[in-house]
């Protein structure tokens, strides 16, 4: 709210130094410790360097009322479509300014024909490349409307499912669908309610929400929940198991196996399984993909997130994280870790003040006296720049003073497919490589992956035993699960990772390990799943680490 506030009063041509001190102040308040909502209430913010009194005021109003008044003029003061328009990758507040009082451009809609009618040029900063980019990134925001990432459908399909239990006329319910499956990309939530009487259920969502009435015999909830919404509703108790099976789909996974609705009977999931005589299948591996992989990979997940045992690539405020590392391996102790590895950025990523080989063996310090003090193995790694031609950034010698390197590509995504290729190919074969990290560069609704050869990727990966990450950050989920079954057939092995930034970051790897769900993955072929002794020796498979030595 911070940083909108700042654009809202750059798009209005305030004083530079107002929407400055709100940033200032939002990054500030990333990096405090402590309870933020406490510090407001309590009148504590003041006490931050960076924050004033005014955006202090502004911070206790959201934290006790849910908004504030300025926040609240400041809006009102712009157009309806002016935040949209200034979230566009390469406007910002200046230019949506420009575009608005010149050419009258209001929304995304209304910018995307300016683009292509060529209104845009009578603008500085509107040369021809600039608005073959603005076109491409117009079209991609169009296509994320109405979608959520997985985390967000989570909290969507959560919030229908209370509504549903708030009414007295429902007597159970369960989501299904896209986020029952986890998708990494929810387009509509679906939940089954058993009601006492249809008609009942359908007056009462009626009264608080605009519904339809819709072909497939869901009850349409189009605008309320950011994605579209369906609701199955079933007065029979003998219809709700197989009601939740039916709409968990996926429609081509039923498909396959063959199953008509008439065949769907049961009072439980497993139940209805043996009636069709096919075994109980988890519900995040019933997709399309399932079908075509050999069969033994077919075989039910066995993988659950208590069974990660190691807290691997995360990142501490040495560089842009928001907490210390001491915060960060008691928070993950709290959560049942054993062993953790800190992979903060490396020197090539200045823009996050990355790691100088200086700096480096401070913090390798660091981790050897907070293992012996808090008595668990907490290992110094990096998160290495892979750079254009494949050489991690730093040299050989030094590469062998970390203890565990996870390697990524941070920068230059636009290289053609054969160079990219051989660029991540060169990183793969570093003695030193331990993990490939977030392995397509893609960000969900935002970037694309970049072009590459990932099959011959994941080839090289399991030919030099390079554990494949699962960058389990909502916006990446990067090895997609599609791709996850061929990596199993090849031998290559898995790591589950948060990529935490902060205390709450951690909680991300829920959504790694549904995405290894998804793609059938065992407890057995994640690394950091196996004990801290088996880590080591998989640390130690091809140099020699004197690890916490």
């Amino acid at each position: 709210v911070l940083e909108e506030i700042a654009d809202l009063y750059d798009f209005q041509g305030e004083n530079p130094f107002r929407g400055r001190s709100f940033r200032n102040a939002a990054n500030a308040l990333r990096r405090m410790q402590g309870d933020l909502i406490d510090a407001a209430k309590n009148d504590k913010l003041q006490e931050i360097k960076g924050v004033g009194g005014k955006i202090a005021e502004v911070v206790k109003e959201l934290a006790e009322e849910g908004d504030a008044v300025l926040y609240y003029e400041l809006r009102n003061a712009v157009p309806a479509g002016a935040l949209e328009l200034m979230s566009v990758r390469g406007v910002g507040p200046g230019k949506a300014a420009a575009l608005y009082r010149e050419l009258g451009v209001d929304s995304l809609d209304a910018f995307e024909r300016a683009l292509k009618s060529g209104e845009t040029a009578k603008l500085k900063g509107f040369g021809e490349k600039t608005v073959d980019k603005l076109i491409g990134e117009v079209k991609r925001m169009k296509a994320a409307r109405d979608k959520a990432l997985l985390d967000r459908g989570e909290k969507i399909a959560a919030a229908l499912n209370d509504f549903l239990n708030s009414l007295a006329v429902v007597e159970e319910t369960a989501i299904v669908g896209e986020a029952r499956r986890a998708k990494e990309i929810v387009k509509r939530v679906e939940a089954v309610a058993l009601v006492k009487s249809i008609d009942q259920a359908k007056a009462d969502i009626a009264n608080s929400y605009a519904t339809e009435e819709r072909e497939d015999g869901s009850l349409g909830v189009p605008e309320e929940f950011e994605t579209d919404a369906a609701i199955w509703l079933v007065e029979d108790p003998k219809e709700f198991a197989p009601a939740i099976f039916l709409k968990t789909g996926s429609r081509e996974y039923l498909e396959n196996l063959g199953v008509r609705v008439s065949d769907a009977k049961g009072e439980t999931e497993e139940e209805i399984y043996r009636a069709i005589g096919a075994p109980y299948l988890p519900p995040e591996m019933r997709e399309a993909q399932w079908a075509d992989a050999p069969d033994r990979f077919r075989e039910p997940t066995d993988l659950t997130l208590d069974d990660l045992r190691g807290m691997l690539h995360w990142h501490t405020d040495r560089t842009d994280g928001a907490h210390s590392l001491r915060e960060m391996v008691e928070a993950g102790m709290k959560r049942g870790y054993d062993y953790f590895a800190v992979c903060d950025h490396s020197k090539f990523s200045a823009f996050v003040n990355g790691l100088t080989e200086k700096r480096a063996l401070e913090q390798k310090a660091e981790t050897r006296k907070l293992s012996e003090e808090l008595g668990v193995p907490v290992l110094q790694g990096v998160e290495a720049d892979i750079l254009k031609d494949g050489a991690l950034d730093y040299d050989e010698d030094f590469l062998g003073e970390f203890d565990f390197i996870v390697a990524s590509v941070h920068q230059r995504f636009g290289l053609d497919e054969n160079a990219m290729t051989k660029r991540l190919l060169r990183a793969v074969e570093n003695p030193h490589t331990d993990v490939l990290g977030h392995p397509t560069g893609r960000l969900l609704l935002e970037r694309p992956p970049y072009a590459v050869d990932l099959r011959k990727i994941i080839d090289a990966c399991a030919a030099n035993d390079v554990a494949i990450e699962i960058n389990a950050n909502p916006r990446r989920l990067d090895l997609d699960w599609r791709e996850l079954y061929y990596a199993r057939e090849k031998g290559a092995r898995v790591a589950i990772n948060a990529d935490a930034h902060s205390t709450d970051g951690i909680d991300y790897a829920k959504y790694g390990v549904l995405t290894a769900r998804k793609g059938g993955v065992k407890k057995s072929e994640v690394v950091n799943a196996s004990p801290f002794e088996e880590f080591e020796t998989f640390l130690r498979r091809k140099v020699n680490r004197p690890l916490l030595s």
